[in-house]
């Protein structure tokens, strides 16, 4: 849903002659506000780049000039479903000397999806990440970036450390330290969290993002098999 000032301000951007390609931000508030929507709003927003650029195409808010899109190919026709198409996508526009600008006060409101919603969908977004992580094997400087690489690993691996602790009882602190890394590579997140809904909704966010971390990561674990094993031994036979 387009904000009262959204047009306005990607026609300013784009009176810029160097800027062909553009990318926006979700608004904090969520268009379908509740407990589970809030969460991924600002968890989304934890991740603004601090720079005037981008590495993926912003589907959520992206403007492109029609000859840039046509000449690129667009969006890979073998991506079905709504997935990586941005990282993908914006991978090759950098490749082809392309700078995607981003203006984090371009906003729309979105509508977000329940909790439940957003476990399933992690996970298969993290396997389909390595589809175009396999192409192209970079980082990000939003939402995959190598710094939430390592958080969502040790949030999985504290709650990992957690169920064998009464079989070790080293993985007591085990699970304590990879908490630890886990808040701190996090911390941006969890102080939004903290400043908008509150203490109790950051404790919840904590263990909602925990949640999330293991749908992540077994997610890029299935993906790695899949594209980095699998498949290149198929392309072999």
């Amino acid at each position: 849903i387009l904000n009262q000032d959204t047009l306005s301000r990607i026609r300013e951007k784009f009176s810029d002659p160097k800027v062909d390609i553009l990318g926006g931000e979700y608004d904090l508030e969520p268009a379908n506000p509740s407990v589970g929507t809030r969460f991924k709003s600002l968890m989304v927003a934890s991740w603004r780049p601090r720079e005037n650029y981008v590495t993926v195409f912003l589907t959520r808010l992206g403007v492109i000039k029609k000859d840039i899109f046509v000449k690129s190919g667009g969006f890979d026709t073998n991506l079905t479903t709504a997935s990586v198409e941005d990282y993908e996508f914006g991978r090759r526009l950098m490749a082809s000397g392309h700078t995607m600008y981003y203006d984090e006060n371009i906003t729309v409101k979105h509508h977000f999806p329940s909790f439940k919603k957003q476990v399933k969908l992690f996970f298969q977004r993290a396997f389909m990440w390595m589809y175009a992580f396999e192409k192209c094997v970079k980082f990000d400087n939003t939402c995959t970036t190598p710094t939430q690489g390592l958080s969502q690993l040790c949030g999985f691996l504290a709650i990992l450390s957690l169920v064998l602790w009464p079989f070790n009882s080293a993985m007591g602190w085990a699970s304590v330290v990879f908490l630890a890394i886990f808040v701190a590579t996090n911390s941006r997140f969890f102080m939004l969290t903290l400043k908008n809904g509150g203490a109790s909704f950051a404790i919840l966010s904590v263990l909602m993002a925990l949640v999330i971390s293991c749908s992540i990561v077994l997610g890029a674990a299935w993906g790695a098999f899949y594209y980095f094993v699998y498949m290149r031994i198929k392309k072999k036979r």
